[in-house]
């Protein structure tokens, strides 16, 4: 008997600063089992119901968002997330206050953390939901930056460079 992958549900809220980064975690998240949907952010939450049992990436950890997670988590989707502005953030306090969310946090069931720095600083949340795990796997738009993925960029630089 074969264990199908979960789905991945991928949102995007500002395609001119998120899609390339999404597009790539889709691309390796096939290459390894995972299919997955990239869509609007918006048209992805008005849909939740209808797509099978999946795995929604959070892009954000704020309050707004635990009405969403709630009602994801009913339908039996799992929510895991990361904090897509966090490679540099805000002081301690200010950041918990702006970018975290207890009512949010209690629906996530994992966090993946752009490196070591990020994941000390949830780790230090005062309202971190006890054993959740956090994983320590960089984030798509960083590896945008590597030397064999910044040739697909080749034609833009060479018109940018030309005006």
């Amino acid at each position: 008997m074969t264990s199908k992958a979960p789905l991945i549900l991928i949102p995007v809220e500002n395609q001119v600063r998120e899609l390339d980064a999404k597009i790539l975690l889709a691309c390796v998240a096939a290459n390894r089992g995972f299919p997955s949907i990239i869509g609007s952010k918006r048209q992805i939450e008005m849909c939740i119901s209808s797509f099978p049992r999946s795995v929604y990436l959070a892009k954000s950890l704020q309050h707004g968002h635990h009405k969403f997670f709630r009602i994801a988590r009913k339908l039996g989707h799992k929510i895991v997330g990361w904090d897509e502005d966090a490679l540099v953030h805000l002081p301690a306090e200010t950041y918990y206050s702006r970018r975290l969310s207890p009512a949010a946090l209690e629906c996530v069931s994992h966090l993946f953390a752009w490196g070591e720095d990020n994941a000390e600083l949830w780790r230090q949340y005062p309202d971190l939901p006890a054993g959740l795990p956090i994983h320590i796997t960089g984030n798509p738009r960083n590896d945008l930056l590597r030397p064999e993925i910044q040739t697909f960029y080749n034609d833009v630089v060479k018109k940018v460079q030309e005006t």
